[in-house]
């Protein structure tokens, strides 16, 4: 193996291990946001909560082996439905 392959390797793992620690930190903010919007009456909190579990969706995705362009296609999706509920707003 040369010097390149095994750097490669090296990198790879560190940001799975960097992947793992973002969606376990994300599902930590996810319930916290949720309990705490949940106890104070506060939609923002449970918005924020929520986003958060969407992230995790998006990380999980990306720690399946999936190849980049469905990564690409992960992130669109989330994107979507981010923005469409807010054209609606926008015309009404």
């Amino acid at each position: 193996m040369s010097e390149v392959t095994i750097a490669r390797q090296a990198i790879a793992r560190r940001g799975r291990r960097l992947e793992y620690f973002t969606i376990v930190w994300n599902t930590l903010e996810g319930l916290i946001g949720v309990g705490a919007g949940l106890l104070a009456g506060s939609i923002s909190l449970v918005g924020f909560g929520i986003d958060s579990f969407i992230e995790v969706t998006s990380g999980s995705e990306q720690t399946g082996g999936s190849v980049p362009h469905q990564s690409l296609n992960a992130t669109v999706g989330s994107g979507e439905g981010c923005v469409w509920p807010n054209l609606g707003k926008q015309a009404g």
